[in-house]
């Protein structure tokens, strides 16, 4: 089971947040999780596995909590592998290299014919966690003023960004 949900698309997200329900099966039925990390360059897949997580003795009401940690110790174990991959650092990810790995998520995925979008819009975000989009959504529907003219200079610089 992988407690993300869905595919991780974002240049920018290392990983995506985690439903809750891995670590609630794991409390429910004393089961332990084995925290995984796989990370893709070109054609190779690379794995980290660590010792399992025992939720014995948890409260089912900490869930999102551990969830969280679990989060955490995951994408350290990715930082693991990115760190021996020299290929992978961020500034070095090219728009070319970004299509290549979006193409391969959707070529590996293709018998559940999912988009972009769909991966986008099924990722579990917690409460309280908005893109970027959506929180500067205003700004498209901003009427310039005098009273709110120091905006302009963020609208623009967020409007030359987006795709």
């Amino acid at each position: 089971m992988f407690p993300e949900g869905t595919q991780n698309v974002s240049p920018d997200l290392l990983l995506n947040h985690l439903y809750a329900g891995a670590v609630d099966l794991a409390i429910t039925c004393h089961a332990e999780i084995v925290p995984i990390a796989l990370e893709w360059d070109k054609d190779t897949y690379y794995c980290v596995i660590v010792e399992n997580i025992d939720y014995t003795g948890c409260r089912y009401e900490d869930r999102f909590t551990l969830s969280e940690n679990l989060r955490d110790q995951m994408a350290t174990l990715k930082w693991k592998i990115i760190e021996h991959l020299p290929s992978l650092k961020h500034s070095d990810i090219t728009e070319e290299y970004y299509k290549s790995f979006i193409d391969h998520i959707l070529t590996i995925s293709e018998g559940y014919s999912l988009t972009v979008d769909f991966i986008k819009e099924t990722a579990f975000r917690p409460k309280g966690i908005i893109l970027p989009k959506e929180a500067f959504a205003f700004l498209d529907r901003l009427q310039f003023k005098k009273e709110n003219a120091f905006l302009a200079k963020d609208a623009i610089r967020y409007r030359e960004k987006r795709p």
